[in-house]
């Protein structure tokens, strides 16, 4: 995995989630949410319809892509996301630790020796020809950023392996986004020190998720952007890091952890990030889905199928997050397609784990107004689960997947709602309740 300084503060960041009571759930439903959405863009970010790729640690590349065959479940999952952006470009980025200690052979037999559990992170390893094979058994779409191995100071070796994985891509640079070198081993004691302090209840709320995320990256994007506009990419991505460094179940795999990721996806968008490589490995309970062995969707993919909704396929997409005066843990942002309103995400942030004493889940109602003459009706999609623990059950927009048959999809919890608009405003109670999240879909017929 790839350790650096921005990692390390969204590990920090993911762990707000989990204690983010800042608000009492009973007493967040007395009141409602009243926005009124710029018409326009004017002032919105513009985002990539690329925005959403991956990062797969170099020992888990066969595993994901499939070794002699395509991984039909990977083909599977790949596909649920890629049909919502209007098939855009899928970045992946391969590379991670166990990338830097590598060395390649093209005339071994093995995709990597060792092999299976005894290749890790830090071990040194050889890449055979078979490894390549990952290239052609991964969607057409796919453009990769390839990290170089050079920790063994073998330029030579490392141009060899450039050069055969473009041939395995085809021989076609424009499936080459950039060759990466190294994995930032000089941050190594950075990320050690800020992912293992003990979190204090003040940070955990989502004003102080966007403080942190605008004082680590603001700079470095503003600086990429006015530089001949260089995108900005967080090329390794995760949550499952708690205090010590010890894993902490309540970050990965769970309906929480759902809606942290659609939660940094979104704000990501307003920071004028370009995409991110949310990050892939065999076991890696940070992992959206596993490949082999135990086949299953995790409960943070969730959080990517809607973000990737909120991307959807019309193209020329801006964003801008709406005010959050009086309720700071229940978020909003507005999409544009083409300039005008299309969407509003709503994430309802405090923290349900279903064992309040009253035994109801709090809610707030939303009350967009004034929202454009040509809007007639709206579209209601939930993200939700019993909990934010939750680790099944979990659903987006009423569907549920599975990797049953190398991916089986259910229809499942609460179908997509469409309400009447009257004088501008939806006829009809729009809630999100305690640790879920809507998307509003506006809709001119």
């Amino acid at each position: 995995m790839k350790p650096t300084l921005e990692l390390s503060l969204l590990y920090l960041l993911s762990a707000a989630f989990t204690a983010a009571a800042a608000e009492n759930a009973s007493t967040a439903a007395a009141t409602a949410i009243h926005w009124s959405p710029p018409h326009n863009a004017t002032g919105a970010t513009a985002v990539n319809q690329g925005y959403i790729g991956f990062g797969i640690e170099m020992k888990s590349f066969p595993d994901y892509a499939g070794l002699t065959s395509p991984n039909n479940f990977t083909a599977y999952v790949l596909g649920l996301l890629s049909t919502r952006t209007g098939n855009a470009h899928l970045p992946i980025r391969i590379g991670g630790t166990s990338m830097d200690n590598s060395h390649f052979a093209s005339t071994s037999p093995n995709a990597t020796t060792p092999t299976g559990a005894s290749c890790k992170l830090h071990t040194n390893v050889t890449i055979g020809a078979p490894w390549l094979r990952g290239f052609g058994h991964l969607p057409a779409g796919a453009r990769y950023t390839l990290q170089v191995p050079l920790a063994r100071k073998d330029v030579a070796n490392g141009l060899a392996f450039a050069g055969a994985a473009l041939d395995a891509m085809g021989g076609a640079a424009a499936a080459l986004d950039a060759l990466e070198i190294g994995n930032e081993p000089n941050f190594y004691p950075t990320y050690q020190g800020n992912a293992s302090g003990n979190l204090t209840y003040e940070l955990m709320t989502h004003s102080v998720t966007v403080q942190k995320m605008e004082n680590k990256f603001r700079h470095n994007i503003d600086f990429a952007h006015n530089h001949s506009g260089t995108p900005f990419v967080l090329g390794e991505v995760g949550s499952a890091i708690g205090g010590n460094g010890d894993p902490n179940p309540n970050l990965y795999g769970t309906l929480g952890a759902a809606l942290w990721t659609l939660d940094f996806l979104l704000y990501g968008m307003t920071m004028g990030i370009h995409r991110v490589s949310m990050q892939l490995g065999t076991g890696f309970k940070i992992a959206a889905w596993q490949p082999v062995n135990g086949k299953a969707v995790h409960g943070n993919f969730y959080g990517l199928a809607a973000g990737a909704d909120f991307i959807g396929s019309a193209g020329n997409l801006k964003i801008q997050p709406l005010d959050l005066t009086g309720h700071p843990n229940v978020v909003g942002y507005a999409g544009y397609n083409g300039g005008e309103l299309s969407k509003v995400a709503v994430l309802n942030l405090n923290f349900w784990n279903g064992e309040e004493e009253s035994g109801k889940r709090g809610q707030r109602d939303i009350n967009l107004t004034d929202l454009p003459d040509e809007v007639k009706r709206v579209r209601v999609s939930r993200l939700t689960g019993a909990n934010a623990t939750a680790e099944e059950g979990i659903t987006w927009a009423g569907k549920r997947w599975t990797a049953e048959n190398d991916g089986k999809e259910y229809q499942d919890g609460e179908k997509p709602v469409t309400l009447d608009v009257k004088n501008n405003s939806p006829v009809g109670n729009v809630t999100v309740k305690a640790s879920e999240a809507i998307l509003v879909e506006m809709l001119k017929n």
